[in-house]
């Protein structure tokens, strides 16, 4: 009898192994294969047919290359839309969370372009930022013609409004993660300042902003993946890199190469930097605010 409950209780110890086991083929099968694959073809090039190794040959290439250096220079510059969407997500979320008449409208209102599919708000947006678009109708009709211009056609510009679009897009998201977290809070933290006499802006400096840190911290990484993976499709629709090369980004790079020159080796190496200044950066944002705490007085 010692020995039958001995084999089930070995049974019961290896069953939670054996029900994980198809998720963990569909994770290594979805996720983990593909980024071998990668890095194994940027260390090796096609060559009649045939796969024959390169070493670092591939890298040495896209080095060499000036678009690439001007994709990642123009991704580094959509970071800058980073702090800008967590300020407004923070002050809105603040204001809101005060219970202002109609604050849950004004929330549906703020979160709905989030909803919205990307290529969707990319070629209503185009349609706007055309010339004789919306935006410059607008401008002229209040005597600010000065103020109108091709918005996505001058090189010194676009970047900046591909950023615009992609700010007012992801603004959604971060009032409604800022109000989610600020719902949670203890209310006597907010009494007890407005009981001391804090004034609006106190009471943001010293109890909201401490008790949104960990979320903050979330949202940068998710906005970091955002402007490393996800600038694709609004650069895609909106200007496909251009006019040249101005508004390339690392994501338009690995799609040409791998779809339209076919050269998937190519694609491969820029890939795998990528992912190694994701994974660079991540962690860096990980380390600077992994001491942040919120504290109680």
């Amino acid at each position: 009898m010692k020995g039958f409950y001995e084999v089930l209780r070995k049974r019961r110890q290896k069953s939670p192994v054996l029900y994980l086991m198809p998720a963990f083929c569909l994770i290594i099968f979805t996720f983990i294969y593909p980024v071998f694959r990668v890095v194994a073809a940027s260390f090796t090039r096609t060559y009649r047919g045939k796969e024959t190794f390169a070493g670092l040959l591939n890298f040495k290439l896209i080095f060499q290359d000036p678009v690439f250096w001007t994709a990642l220079k123009n991704n580094a510059t959509l970071f800058l839309a980073i702090p800008i969407i967590i300020f407004f997500s923070t002050v809105i979320a603040a204001v809101l969370y005060d219970k202002i008449k109609f604050w849950r409208f004004y929330r549906g209102i703020i979160f709905t372009p989030y909803i919205i599919a990307i290529p969707v708000i990319g070629i209503v947006f185009s349609y706007i930022l055309q010339p004789k678009g919306p935006l410059n109708l607008f401008l002229g009709a209040f005597h600010l013609g000065f103020m109108a211009h091709n918005w996505l056609a001058d090189p010194q510009i676009v970047l900046f409004g591909v950023m615009g679009v992609i700010t007012w897009h992801e603004l959604g998201f971060g009032v409604v993660l800022y109000t989610a977290r600020l719902m949670s809070v203890d209310i006597s933290l907010f009494d007890a300042a407005k009981v001391d006499g804090a004034s609006w802006w106190q009471r943001f400096f010293y109890i909201t902003l401490p008790q949104l840190r960990s979320v903050m911290e979330f949202h940068t990484v998710l906005l970091v993946i955002t402007m490393l993976g996800w600038s694709f499709d609004y650069i895609y629709v909106m200007t496909f890199g251009g006019p040249g090369t101005s508004s390339y980004v690392s994501e338009l790079y690995i799609y040409l190469y791998q779809f339209k020159f076919n050269l998937p080796n190519i694609a491969s190496a820029v890939a795998l930097i990528l992912l190694f200044f994701a994974i660079v950066l991540i962690s860096a944002i990980t380390k600077m605010t992994g001491g942040w705490k919120i504290e109680y007085e």
